[in-house]
C-alpha cells in the first residue's frame, strides 16, 4: 500500500477516535478496541423494518450491514424489548441473515408496524461476546446472589448488560443489580429491583477477555420535564462515546430508537430528546433514562441546573421582611476545581410602596443584586438575566441560591417569579 498523506483522506462518516478498518472488501471508518495487537471491534446499530410474518420461521428480507464477529455478538430488539437468540427461542443468526422463529420458536407474529433494532459487534477484536440465559429463581424484597453465575469472568462489570422479560435492568448500588466477579447480586432489598419469580426470563450479554475496557453505564439526571418539544437532556454522558453506534439508551427499561425522526440524536456526549420532530414520549423527572455505551475520555463541560417557579404572589411573612429569604436553591454534585458559569433569570414585582430586591449567591457569596421598582398594580415586572464566572478551588458540592427581600416600603407583598438558575463548567 503506497504512503498516503492523512490530509487527503476524506471523513466519510468517521467520528472522533475511529480508525481505518478493512471490512473484507474496502477500507472504512471503524472503532478501535483494546491495546496493541488486540484487533478492532466495529460497533453497529441498525434499524430494520418489520414485515408480515405469521406462524412460520422466516428470514428477514433486510440483511445485517455485515456479519457479527460471532452469533453472540448480536443483540436483537423488537419494539424496544430484547429478543432471545437461539434454536427454539425468538431468532437465529447466520452471517448477515436473521431468521425469526415464529413457528419452531417463541417469536411472536410480526407486522409491518413493528421495528427491529440490531446492536452488534463486528471486526476482529479479541474480546469474546457472550449471551447467557440465567436460571430464574424466586427473590422477594431482599438483596440476593442469583444462584446461576456467569460462565466466565466479565471484562468489567460495566460490560455486563442484563434484561428481565426483555426489559433492561440498571447496574449499580441503589439500582437493580451489581456484579461480584461472575456473580449477580439482585438488589430487591436496598435497590430498585423488582422481585424475581421462577417464571421470569433473565438474560445477560457481556464481554470477557481482551485488553483495557471502556464500557460505560450511566443513569442520567432528569431534573426537568420535556413535553412536545425537541430539547437536550441537561445531564451529559460522563464520557465521549467511541461512536454513536455504541450507545444504547433505555427509557424505563425500553430501548429507544436513535436518529432523526426517531426518539433521540447524539451530539458528542449530549442527548437531544425528540418529543416534537420525532417519536419520543414526553419525559418527566420521575422517569429513568439509562445509557450503556463504549466511551473515550472524560466529557467536559458537565452541567447541572435547578429550576423553580413561584406563584404570582408571595405573601409569607419572610418575603415582606427587610431580611433576605431564600426562594430557590441549586445544589450541584461534587465538582472538581475549575472555572464554572452561574447563570440566572428571574422577575421581581413590587407593591405600591414596596421595593423588591433580589440577589444570587454562590456558596454564601453575593454575585448579583437587582433592585426592582414599586408599583401600584404589581406591574411592570423587573427582569434580570445574566451570568458570572466563579472559580472552584477545591473539589466539593456547590450551592447557588436566589433570595428576595423588601428593601423599602412598609406594605405586605413583594414577589419573585419565573426564576431559573444554572451552573455549568466553562470550556
Amino acid at each position: 500500500m503506497a504512503q498516503v498523506d492523512p490530509k487527503q483522506i476524506k471523513q466519510d462518516g468517521a467520528t472522533t477516535g475511529q480508525v481505518l478498518v478493512w471490512n473484507g472488501s474496502e477500507w472504512a471508518p471503524g472503532d478501535a478496541s483494546g491495546e496493541g495487537g488486540a484487533g478492532v471491534n466495529i460497533f453497529r446499530q441498525q434499524t430494520i423494518a418489520g414485515e408480515a410474518i405469521t406462524g412460520t420461521d422466516t428470514a428477514l428480507s433486510t440483511a445485517l450491514l455485515e456479519a457479527p464477529k460471532s452469533n453472540a455478538a448480536l443483540v436483537l430488539f423488537l419494539n424496544s424489548a430484547k429478543l432471545i437468540q437461539g434454536t427454539g427461542d425468538d431468532y437465529t443468526v447466520s452471517g448477515t441473515t436473521v431468521t425469526v422463529l415464529a413457528s419452531s420458536g417463541t417469536a411472536p407474529d410480526i407486522t409491518t408496524d413493528d421495528t427491529f433494532v440490531a446492536y452488534f459487534v463486528a471486526g476482529d477484536g479479541n474480546e469474546t461476546e457472550r449471551q447467557e440465559e440465567i436460571t430464574p429463581q424466586a427473590i422477594t424484597s431482599t438483596d440476593t446472589k442469583i444462584t446461576t453465575a456467569l460462565t466466565n469472568v466479565p471484562k468489567s462489570p460495566e460490560s455486563v448488560h442484563l434484561w428481565v422479560n426483555g426489559v433492561h435492568q440498571i447496574q449499580g448500588e441503589g439500582f437493580d443489580f451489581v456484579m461480584d466477579g461472575k456473580d449477580i447480586i439482585w438488589l430487591a432489598g436496598t435497590g430498585t429491583a423488582d422481585d424475581l419469580d421462577t417464571g421470569d426470563t433473565v438474560e445477560v450479554w457481556y464481554q470477557s477477555g481482551g485488553g483495557s475496557d471502556k464500557s460505560r453505564q450511566e443513569v442520567l439526571d432528569l431534573d426537568y420535564a420535556i413535553s412536545a418539544e425537541d430539547r437536550s437532556v441537561r445531564d451529559l454522558l460522563d464520557s465521549m462515546p467511541n461512536s454513536t453506534a455504541t450507545v444504547m439508551l433505555f427509557h424505563n427499561g425500553a430501548l429507544q430508537l436513535q436518529g432523526p425522526g426517531n426518539d433521540y440524536v447524539l451530539d458528542g456526549p449530549e442527548i437531544e430528546w425528540l418529543a416534537d420532530s420525532g417519536t419520543a414520549v414526553d419525559l418527566t423527572t420521575s422517569h429513568t433514562l439509562a445509557a450503556d455505551y463504549v466511551g473515550e475520555g472524560a466529557t467536559e463541560p458537565k452541567s447541572v441546573h435547578g429550576d423553580f417557579l413561584t406563584s404570582t404572589t408571595v405573601t409569607d411573612s419572610t418575603s415582606t421582611s427587610a431580611v433576605f429569604a431564600t426562594k430557590g436553591t441549586l445544589t450541584t454534585a461534587s465538582v472538581p476545581p475549575g472555572k464554572y458559569r452561574v447563570a440566572w433569570q428571574f422577575q421581581t414585582v413590587g407593591g405600591s410602596s414596596d421595593t423588591p430586591e433580589a440577589r444570587i449567591q454562590v456558596n454564601g457569596t453575593t454575585v448579583h443584586v437587582l433592585t426592582g421598582v414599586a408599583t401600584a398594580d404589581f406591574s411592570p415586572r423587573s427582569l434580570s438575566q445574566g451570568s458570572v464566572i466563579v472559580e472552584v478551588v477545591a473539589t466539593g458540592v456547590q450551592t447557588v441560591t436566589m433570595d428576595l427581600r423588601r428593601s423599602a416600603g412598609s406594605g405586605s407583598a413583594v414577589q419573585l417569579v419565573n426564576g431559573r438558575m444554572e451552573f455549568y463548567r466553562e470550556n
